[in-house]
C-alpha cells in the first residue's frame, strides 16, 4: 500500500514539473508572442417607448409622460444607464431632460418616465425630440426619435398624432464595399495589439487585439497587401519591438523585408503609450514593461527610435499609427500642447495620433473596438463609398476629425463631452491607398 501511494505521488510530482516547464517556456519565449483568449460577457439592452395620452397629443395645458422601458437580454451587467431627452424645445413646453435608471442585471427590466407639461399657449406643432440612452461602457443599441405632435386650444388643424420610431444603431467593421483586385505586393506591415498587461501596473488595454485583427483585413483588402508581408503580434514584450525595428546599436528585421523606395510600410500599434517629462520623449509600453521612469527608459521603446529605424529603410512611403493614450506621470512640461511637437518625423512617412497630449484614447465598448480604431476603418469605408479612388494621409486624417462623423463627435457623445482629439503629421501628402483600375 505505501508502495502504490509512493508511485502516484512520484508520477503526480514528475506530470507537475513537466507541466510547469512547458509554461514557461511559452511565457518567456523571445520571439513568439503569447496567446491569451479571455470571454467577455456583455449587456445587451432593449428598449421599448410610449407616449402615454390616449389620442397621442400634446394638448394646451396638459401634463404627460414620456415612459421608457429597458430590458437587459444580456449575459453581463449594464452600468450606470441614463436617458436623455434631446431636440429644440420651445418655451411654452417644459420636459423633463434626464432620468436616471442605474444599473440593470441580466434578465432585469426598468422603468424610466420623463415629465411633460404645457402651457394654454401652446401652438400647433410637431416637435421632433430623440431620446437618447446611454451605458458606463457605451453598450446601447438602440435610439429612439419621437415626433411629438401639439395642439392648442382652439386648434383647427389635425396633424398626424405623436409617432415614436426605435431603430437599432449598426456598427459593423465589414469592408465589403471595398474594391477588389488592387494590389500592394512589396508593402511590409506590423501590427501589434497589447492588451494584457500586469494588472498591478496599468492594467487591461480592452480590444487591443480586435484592433489589430480588423486593421489585418483592411491592410489585405482595400490595402492589397500580401498576408504573408503583415506581421501580427499580440502582447508583444519588449524583445519584439527590438527583433524587428532595432535599438541603438543595430537595426531590426525589418531591413531585411523591406525593399528601398519600392515597399510602402505601415505600423499599427494598440496599447498603453506614455510622455517621458524628464526627456520630453514618447514611449511605447510593451507587456513586460513596469510602471515608472526607470522601467520606462529600460524597457519601454521609443517613439524616436522606431521612426528613426524606419527612416533608415528608404521605403517609399511610412505610415505609422498609434490607438494610444500618451499620458505623462507628471504635469510640469506645461510647454507641451501638441504630440506631433514631441517628434521629428522622416521624409515621406505620416503619423496619426488617437488623442490629443494627456487625452484619452477610449474604448467603444460597443464595437469592442478602440473608438480610433473603429472611426479609422469606418472613414476608410465612407471613402470609398462615395467613389473615391485613392485616400490620402491627409483625407484621411480630415475624417478622423470631422465633427459630424469623426472621432471628436462619437467621443463628445458617447463619453459625456469627454474630448478625444486626434492628431496628425505628415511630411508629405502621400497616397495611403489607389485603385488604378
Amino acid at each position: 500500500m505505501k508502495m502504490i501511494r509512493f508511485i502516484n505521488i512520484w508520477f503526480a510530482t514528475i506530470a507537475l514539473l513537466f507541466s510547469v516547464s512547458v509554461y514557461a517556456d511559452v511565457i518567456f519565449s523571445k520571439s513568439a508572442p503569447l496567446y491569451v483568449n479571455l470571454f467577455y460577457q456583455k449587456s445587451s439592452l432593449t428598449l421599448t417607448t410610449s407616449f402615454n395620452d390616449d389620442d397621442r397629443f400634446m394638448d394646451a395645458g396638459q401634463d404627460a409622460e414620456i415612459v421608457a422601458q429597458v430590458s437587459n437580454i444580456g449575459g453581463g451587467k449594464a452600468y450606470d444607464v441614463t436617458g436623455y431627452i434631446d431636440g429644440e424645445i420651445p418655451t411654452n413646453l417644459v420636459i423633463q431632460r434626464k432620468a436616471c435608471i442605474g444599473h440593470i442585471v441580466p434578465g432585469e427590466t426598468k422603468l424610466i418616465s420623463f415629465k411633460l407639461t404645457a402651457t394654454k399657449e401652446l401652438s400647433d406643432d410637431t416637435i421632433p425630440l430623440q431620446l437618447v440612452m446611454r451605458e458606463k461602457y457605451g453598450r446601447f443599441p438602440t435610439i429612439t426619435n419621437i415626433d411629438l405632435s401639439c395642439r392648442s386650444e382652439n386648434s383647427t388643424q389635425s396633424p398626424e398624432p405623436t409617432s415614436i420610431k426605435t431603430s437599432r444603431r449598426c456598427f459593423s467593421l465589414e469592408n465589403n464595399k471595398s474594391p477588389k483586385g488592387v494590389t500592394n505586393p512589396y508593402a511590409v506591415a506590423v501590427l501589434i495589439g497589447n492588451r494584457d498587461y500586469d494588472p498591478s501596473t496599468y492594467g487591461t488595454c480592452e480590444y487591443a487585439i480586435n484592433d489589430i485583427k480588423a486593421v489585418k483585413e483592411y491592410l489585405i483588402q482595400p490595402f492589397g497587401y500580401n498576408p504573408d508581408n503583415i506581421f501580427a503580434y499580440r502582447n508583444a514584450r519588449y524583445e519584439i519591438f527590438r527583433e524587428m525595428f532595432g535599438d541603438d546599436k543595430k537595426p531590426g528585421e525589418l531591413l531585411n523585408i523591406v525593399k528601398p523606395d519600392t515597399s510602402d510600410i505601415f505600423i499599427y500599434y494598440s496599447g498603453y503609450g506614455v510622455h517621458a517629462v524628464e526627456s520630453n520623449s514618447l514611449y511605447i509600453i510593451p507587456v513586460d514593461c513596469g510602471y515608472g521612469a526607470e522601467n520606462i527608459a529600460a524597457k519601454g521603446y521609443s517613439v524616436d527610435l522606431m521612426l528613426n529605424r524606419l527612416a533608415e529603410l528608404s521605403a517609399r512611403s511610412v505610415t505609422v499609427v498609434f490607438d494610444s493614450s500618451f499620458k505623462s506621470a507628471a504635469d510640469s512640461l506645461k510647454t507641451v500642447t501638441k504630440l506631433t511637437d514631441i517628434i521629428n518625423i522622416p521624409d515621406k512617412s505620416a503619423i496619426f495620433f488617437a488623442s490629443s497630449y494627456n487625452e484619452t484614447a477610449n474604448r467603444f465598448h460597443e464595437t469592442m473596438h478602440g473608438l480610433f480604431t473603429y472611426v479609422f476603418l469606418e472613414s476608410i469605408n465612407a471613402l470609398i463609398e462615395q467613389g473615391k479612388s485613392s485616400i490620402s494621409a491627409g483625407l484621411l486624417f480630415s475624417q478622423l476629425i470631422d465633427v459630424e462623423t469623426g472621432v471628436p463627435f462619437y467621443s463628445r457623445r458617447i463619453f459625456n463631452g469627454e474630448q478625444q482629439f486626434p492628431q496628425f503629421k505628415s511630411s508629405s501628402d502621400f497616397l495611403l491607398f489607389e485603385d488604378k483600375q
